[in-house]
């Protein structure tokens, strides 16, 4: 053999070996169920590139590369047009603005207003956590255990065991008011208590009788109460926060109260004992995770292992052998802050976290993340956690779209701050859509679209427990050459609002932050249906809304003991 041609070949086998995926991603793209996209810093790695080809094979999946941004691939990924897609990335290179072109790269994937595919980064504090989280959603899992900071997780029942704290303390605000007052009463001089009980017991009965207070007497009450020195006694009682646990399927909740300022030392106790399947926090802090707002205890990391920072110093959590799940409702639940060592990966790393979801940004509305828990809870066992994030930002374009198209082709305006400078944003939102009326929805359903973010394996099939809960309707889809008909059977005790999300999260006051929209009807296809469409006019009312991978349908108002058909035509 020629030296020269001799050079060349050991050059290309050696290029092959290197970087397998540039390799791949040479050759002719097809349509492909599952691909990978892969940067420069991790095909440049051995580490991440061993990642990248064990993916690679468990998933029959085309490795397209790209060299800074995701939306360099755009045009192979169209030609490949997946339905699921993995972006292998280093945390450090994960921005908000990442997980934003992200969202984008999918709407530009056809020329509806949906999302083609569902996708998921895969990260990690090194290439070998980011293995593992890998390897743990090889084989499928069936929550049966939560632990949860959030008093609006519903659904208990779902869990053999589960504890669910509250660390609202306005709950018993109240209570520790009319204590200290009690307590300041008790030690007063006895003719003062008097004068004190006569004069809130003439206040009470004018409230109570509709009648108006003099200003004289809610100022000497004013007085009453500085001589009485309640302050002094409210801070004296302690600070209470609640817990919930059951630890059998069948059994409720029993509540117990604990001391604010323990509560992290108790939610890492429980998280030793329980190793849960899946973790729900709805908790403050940007780069440290509070559950008590008001205190300097949180949960932090330390090179990739997680540590609780209370009063009694540095507690590491134990590693726990169950996988899990995490759901990050509060802020920047899923912000990696472009450095390597954060929550997310620590989690992932020191946590046996295999999916976790959450957001870039600070958490306001609430659609996001509260939407897509109640697409997972609202059907426990019908869809899995990708399935159930990428079906709630479908639902957010749907009511978007909806509202005015030009929500879709706009940004919500950079802020580090949405309460100091809603106004602002408003007036601004107000003329991009040419809209007098901005509601407080539309504007968190704008600021919620394209900042949530799923790590983990897109095609893990990690569901809640269904086992056992009878959701009173029945959905089956069947393909009969080119047309695919749903089949919707509901029983006699079915009633719609076990559909459309038991009026979980729905406020109706207009001053609250957020309200979870109601659910349409919801069915993700088991298989892609391409060019899917409605072909015979519904025989119910509704109105449908379906793309290649599911089918919404809204104001469906289904009965009990009766059958609904959807007839689609497909490619």
């Amino acid at each position: 053999m020629d030296m020269s041609i001799k050079k060349i070949w050991c050059g290309v086998v050696l290029l092959v070996c290197l970087f397998p995926a540039i390799a791949l991603a040479e050759r002719d793209v097809n349509e492909y169920e599952y691909v990978i996209l892969a940067g420069k810093t991790v095909r440049e790695d051995a580490g991440w590139n061993k990642v990248i080809e064990v993916l690679k094979k468990r998933h029959d999946a085309f490795v397209i590369p790209f060299e800074s941004w995701p939306e360099e691939a755009l045009p192979a990924l169209k030609k490949a047009n997946p339905r699921y897609v993995a972006v292998v990335e280093k945390a450090e290179n994960i921005t908000a603005e990442y997980i934003k072109m992200m969202h984008k790269i999918n709407r530009k994937m056809s020329s509806g207003i949906f999302g083609t595919f569902l996708w998921g980064i895969i990260t990690g504090y090194d290439a070998e956590s980011a293995m593992r989280m890998i390897e743990d959603a090889k084989t499928p899992m069936i929550i049966r255990s939560a632990l949860s900071t959030a008093p609006e997780m519903e659904y208990t029942s779902s869990f053999d065991k589960c504890v669910v704290i509250d660390p609202n303390i306005k709950s018993n605000a109240f209570s520790r008011h009319i204590s200290a007052f009690q307590d300041a009463l008790a030690n007063a001089d006895p003719e003062f208590a008097r004068q004190v009980e006569h004069l809130n017991k003439v206040i009470s009965e004018k409230r109570e009788g509709g009648q108006p207070v003099d200003d004289s007497l809610l100022l000497l009450q004013k007085e009453f109460r500085e001589k009485l020195q309640v302050d002094r006694y409210l801070q004296k009682t302690r600070v209470m926060a609640v817990w919930k646990e059951k630890q059998r399927k069948n059994d409720t909740l029993a509540a117990y109260e604990i001391i604010t300022d323990s509560l992290l030392n108790k939610f890492l106790d429980l998280y030793g004992q329980l190793d849960p399947n899946l973790l729900l926090t709805c908790s403050y802090g940007m780069e440290e995770l509070k559950i008590v707002k008001a205190q300097n205890y949180a949960i932090r990391v330390d090179h990739g292992k997680l540590y609780a920072d209370s009063k009694q110093g540095k507690l590491y959590f134990p590693r726990g052998s169950n996988r899990r799940v995490y759901l990050a409702m509060g802020n920047y639940g899923g912000a990696t802050f472009e450095k390597s060592d954060n929550l997310v990966t620590a989690w992932i790393k020191d946590g046996n976290v295999s999916a976790l979801a959450g957001y870039s940004v600070p958490e306001w509305h609430g659609q996001a993340g509260w939407g897509t828990w109640k697409f997972w809870m609202t059907d426990p066992g019908r869809y899995t956690l990708a399935e159930a994030v990428y079906l709630n930002t479908q639902f957010i374009l749907s009511r978007l779209h909806e509202w005015n198209p030009k929500f879709l082709t706009i940004d919500y305006p950079e802020t580090d701050n949405v309460g100091r400078d809603y106004q602002e944003s408003l007036a601004t939102v107000g003329r991009a859509t040419e809209q007098e009326l901005v509601t407080l929805n539309q504007m968190g359903y704008l600021y919620d679209r394209d900042v949530f973010v799923y790590y983990g394996d897109p095609k893990w099939d990690v569901r809640l427990n269904g086992e056992g809960k009878k959701m009173y309707y029945e959905v089956t889809g069947k393909r009969k050459g080119k047309k695919y008909v749903l089949t919707i059977q509901t029983d006699g005790q079915f009633r719609r609002q076990q559909m459309t999300g038991n009026y979980y999260m729905e406020k109706p006051d207009p001053f609250n932050a957020a309200t979870i929209g109601r659910l349409p009807f919801s069915y993700f296809f088991p298989e892609r249906l391409k060019g899917a469409k409605l072909a015979k006019k519904l025989k119910f009312e509704g109105t449908v809304e379906v793309n290649d991978n599911f089918i919404f349908i809204y104001d469906c108002f289904f009965e009990p003991n009766e059958t609904y058909k959807v007839v689609l035509s497909v490619e």
